[in-house]
């Protein structure tokens, strides 16, 4: 017994995921009291806005996030050669692509800000010029945190967030409380990128000085690992933001608020198993670059992601009226009663692909995009064809999720366990 506990201390998912979650866990205090407090002070309608702006900067966070998985997977086989100056070649290098991709898309809200306003039912041009600005540090940003990720500096990495995250509380908060209500709230996430950029550049900028020779850290080898890469994790990112965009277009703003609390539960699902998955990638880049064996950490990531995501979607069923005056208060949202067991679903399926999906990523088996993007896809059209009723968009989005889900772990079965 003693020598299995000192294993499982020793085992670096475990230890890592640790040392995440610790840190982690505050930041995602911060987070969902920032939420609950919105969700408690803004009128259901004004909450139903923020939550759509939100889900549009995930959206773009989470394609920003797409660029991780390629600098850890570089950076992280670089580092375990001993090659730093490779390192901060290729830092410089997608640094640059960041800033193009996320100025561009800064410019898009701008010009197109009367459009996208029409989509989303949102009047006020400034916000979306926040989400823009808030995307635009979300990119720069994403770089720095994947080189902290790829050294496996988890402590930094989680202060860094764990600060971000309280600030932001104060001023969403702060500001809302004045009177400022769901611009208030924009300024606080707007504000919170920004810091977290800043942190994250901090330890990096000795990789701007660094003397580099010639290390052939091509654009083209970047891309060609990087372009379906990005393909899969923003395809990732529309399992968990197309619902939410439909049902703000098609539904009242009433409705569409009640939705975005129903997701807001969802999140917590996400938020108590991510720091696993922020562990797992860089500790098998790193073993497979040197040809140990990596699939034990993949298991054992899987397991631990199941475990928390079904434990909390039971909960959720179990006791629905205590998480719903839990995490948002007013009684409008005890509608949502019905609906939370299954809702916890996605997110539990959402999490475990995310283990998934990175797992392959991490050994370069870019070609996992294929029935990602094709799940996506079909859930954003039955979306759009069907979505009378809350059932129809959650049992949509739950089978869009288990169709690549299945696909991804019967090959991993076939070319793994199965020998």
């Amino acid at each position: 017994m003693k020598q299995r506990i000192n294993s499982l201390i020793k085992n670096p998912v475990i230890t890592g995921s640790g040392i995440i979650f610790l840190g982690t866990f505050f930041a995602n205090i911060f987070n969902f009291l920032f939420n609950l407090y919105m969700s408690r002070t803004l009128s259901v309608a004004d909450y139903g806005i923020l939550a759509s702006l939100i889900s549009v900067i995930l959206l773009f966070a989470l394609a920003a996030d797409s660029f991780v998985p390629i600098v850890v997977s570089f950076a992280g086989a670089y580092l375990a050669k001993g090659e730093e100056n490779k390192v901060a070649e290729l830092f410089i290098k997608v640094k640059k692509i960041a800033f193009f991709i996320g100025g561009s898309i800064l410019l898009i809200f701008i010009v197109l800000e009367n459009p996208i306003g029409n989509f989303l039912r949102i009047h006020d041009p400034f916000l979306l010029f926040l989400v823009g600005i808030t995307v635009f540090f979300g990119f720069l940003g994403s770089i720095n945190r994947a080189i902290l990720q790829a050294r496996l500096t988890f402590g930094y990495y989680t202060f860094v967030n764990t600060f971000s995250s309280f600030l932001k509380l104060v001023f969403g908060v702060l500001l809302v409380y004045l009177g400022y209500n769901v611009k208030g709230a924009m300024w606080g996430f707007s504000l919170s990128f920004f810091i977290m950029y800043a942190l994250s550049l901090i330890p990096l900028f000795p990789l701007f000085t660094h003397k580099n020779k010639e290390t052939h850290v091509t654009v083209t080898k970047l891309f060609q690992y990087g372009l379906p890469s990005v393909v899969a994790l923003i395809s990732m990112t529309f399992f968990i933001t197309t619902d939410i965009l439909l049902v703000k277009h098609f539904y009242k703003p009433t409705e569409a608020g009640l939705y975005a609390g129903l997701s807001l539960l969802g999140k917590v699902i996400y938020f108590f198993s991510s720091p696993i998955g922020i562990v797992m990638f860089p500790l098998i880049v790193q073993r497979y670059t040197r040809g140990e064996n990596f699939t034990n950490i993949f298991k054992s990531s899987l397991f631990l992601v199941a475990s928390a995501s079904l434990g909390i979607t039971f909960l959720y069923s179990i006791f629905p009226d205590f998480f719903i005056r839990l995490f948002l208060k007013k009684e409008e949202y005890l509608a949502l009663r019905p609906f939370i067991g299954l809702y916890g679903i996605i997110f539990t399926l959402y999490t475990c692909m995310s283990i998934i999906v990175n797992f392959y990523l991490s050994i370069k088996k870019t070609n996992v995009f294929i029935p990602i993007l094709l799940s996506a896809v079909l859930q954003a059209v039955l979306l759009f064809i069907y979505h009378q009723n809350f059932y129809q968009v959650i049992f949509i989005s739950i089978f869009s999720l288990v169709l690549p889900m299945s696909i991804l772990l019967w090959y991993y079965w076939a070319t793994y366990e199965r020998k």
